[in-house]
């Protein structure tokens, strides 16, 4: 890797916050004092300029990428930044052969087997089946008579229940798949548990493409096992596109709906009360919440996406990028970058334009991105609408936020409202 010098920005070493080329910051960072909060070595770096190096977990150094511009030009450029030369870099998780990894023509190949049916317009249509899902799920809530844990209640079953269902994935194996899923996402670079989840998985998903071949329905696995069969696409990317598709069809979604609540519920509106009674307040405001949202709060425990490989030798934000240098965009860190986004600190619920890349960019966008979005709107418009008092049941401070997966939430969110707290008192 190239030398990194401070002085490229107009800083000196002296005095400064970052550390010199023989005291790089090791990667992942340690984790902010507020669960939700980014990195305050990442944050430094970020001020030094878009790009700087970071060491990790096995001794290897990185460009931690943190301006927007330039985490754009990771995001588009395929041919420079490789995704599949940096899979299994610890500390992110092993994903071989899954269509996150895949590049050029074969992962072009793999994409287009479901593309279409992910589209801002395909997605729409779902909106009312969606919102029947949440609907009831928040009715459960609201039927509740005491604290309830917003996640097993409503941010995990939301998403699992819809691509569950356009998957025609069995009921019955749902947990099993959550199960494995859990295990392929576990952070720390995978291990043989790791690899035990993503056998058991693919394993299945294959097993359930097998079937939909000899009997195909109107369900994503049929269309993926009819036209990879058409394409001449062989059984074991097919059966990792399905992985991928039950797997980050829920797990990020999940997340980001835990993460969400809770920062409504806890942050206030500059006019008085929480995020959470303004959307109650202002539901026409309910998708731009969504953007600002995913925009400011981190998706991943490591506030940044999978790594590329520089694959040829690149400017990169000022800096000399060699072939074969890997590169981490740490989107979340972009997110904050006041080249793009005014007062990005504040967390405006209004805002707009709203370019984060919370769902990545170029070929390897996130093929859910349309309906993640829709997932979260309905979610917190039932929610806000059904249940305007909704309040933490516990200080934030005994929330549990040990990470289970790479994907950051609690592993309980207790809520109560004012018709369950009635409900209590009148016993």
């Amino acid at each position: 890797m190239n030398d990194w010098h401070p002085q490229r920005r107009g800083q000196s070493c002296e005095g400064s916050d970052v550390a010199p080329q023989d005291r790089i910051p090791g990667f992942p960072f340690r984790p902010s004092t507020h669960p939700l909060g980014l990195s305050a070595e990442g944050t430094a770096l970020s001020r030094h300029g878009p790009v700087s190096p970071v060491r990790l977990p096995g001794g290897q150094d990185a460009w931690f990428v943190t301006g927007h511009r330039a985490c754009q030009e990771v995001f588009r450029d395929e041919a420079a930044f490789r995704r599949g030369d940096a899979d299994a870099i610890a500390p992110f998780p092993a994903l071989q052969g899954l269509v996150l990894v895949l590049d050029g023509p074969e992962h072009r190949g793999v994409r287009r087997l479901v593309s279409d049916r992910f589209t801002p317009a395909a997605v729409e249509p779902l909106r009312p089946r969606v919102r029947r899902v949440a609907d009831r799920l928040v009715d459960g809530i609201a039927a509740h008579g005491g604290p309830v844990d917003l996640v097993a209640a409503l941010a995990l079953p939301l998403p699992l229940t819809v691509i569950g269902d356009l998957m025609d994935v069995p009921e019955k194996d749902r947990d099993r798949l959550r199960y494995w899923g859990d295990g392929l996402l576990s952070p720390g670079g995978g291990g043989a548990a790791a690899q035990a989840a993503t056998t058991a998985i693919v394993g299945y998903m294959a097993a359930l493409l097998a079937e939909r071949r000899a009997d195909p329905g109107d369900d994503l696995v049929s269309l993926i096992a009819v036209r990879a069969r058409e394409a001449g696409i062989d059984d074991l990317p097919a059966a990792l596109l399905a992985v991928a598709l039950i797997v980050a069809g829920w797990e990020t979604t999940a997340g980001a709906l835990a993460t969400f609540v809770y920062t409504l519920l806890t942050e206030r509106h500059p006019d008085g009360g929480t995020l959470y009674r303004f959307l109650h307040e202002h539901p026409e405001h309910v998708p731009s919440a969504v953007e600002e949202l995913l925009r400011f709060l981190p998706n991943s425990v490591y506030a940044a996406a999978q790594p590329r490989r520089a694959a040829c030798p690149v400017d990169l934000g000022g800096t000399a990028v060699a072939a074969g240098d890997v590169v981490i965009p740490a989107l979340d860190h972009a997110g904050r970058d006041p080249a793009e986004f005014p007062d990005p600190e504040r967390l405006d619920l209004t805002r707009t334009p709203n370019r984060h890349l919370a769902f990545g960019l170029g070929p390897h966008v996130c093929l859910g991105a349309a309906l993640a979005r829709q997932e979260l709107q309905v979610a917190l418009a039932a929610l806000t609408r059904r249940l305007p008092d909704l309040e933490l049941a516990v200080p934030p401070g005994e929330l549990d936020w040990t990470p289970e997966t790479m994907i950051r939430r609690p592993r309980a969110l207790p809520v109560r409202w004012k018709g369950a707290m009635e409900r209590c008192e009148g016993r």
